[in-house]
């Protein structure tokens, strides 16, 4: 018999949210890096897999940042500005990732 209590248990649903975010937040950056280096105009079609429990996704500057409800954060910089609005709804999408002028935006399709 295994038994489980719920501390351990949310413990266990936490790590394995926060495993899909960095998945999430690393198939996100290669696209987008694969983008820019093709240069202005190039575009591409990426499908993600968002996880839940997230509260923000926010993409400024140099940066995207995942928050998640209880406050943890993961971040990817960037050498190069990121523009653009994700849905933080679970699930997966597809998402479109362009290299313009001034930076590269990605939005949902």
């Amino acid at each position: 018999i295994i038994k489980f209590n719920n501390k351990s248990l949310s413990y266990s649903v936490r790590l394995e949210s926060e495993a899909r975010a960095r998945a999430f937040l690393d198939d996100l950056e290669n696209g987008i890096k694969n983008v820019y280096k093709q240069g202005v105009g190039a575009k591409q079609k990426n499908y993600v897999s968002i996880p839940g429990n997230i509260n923000s996704i926010n993409i400024t500057g140099k940066s995207i940042k995942l928050t998640f409800n209880k406050g943890t954060a993961f971040v990817k910089n960037f050498d190069f500005n990121v523009s653009g609005n994700i849905s933080t709804r679970e699930g997966n999408y597809n998402l479109i990732i362009e290299s313009n002028l001034n930076n590269v935006s990605i939005k949902n399709e």
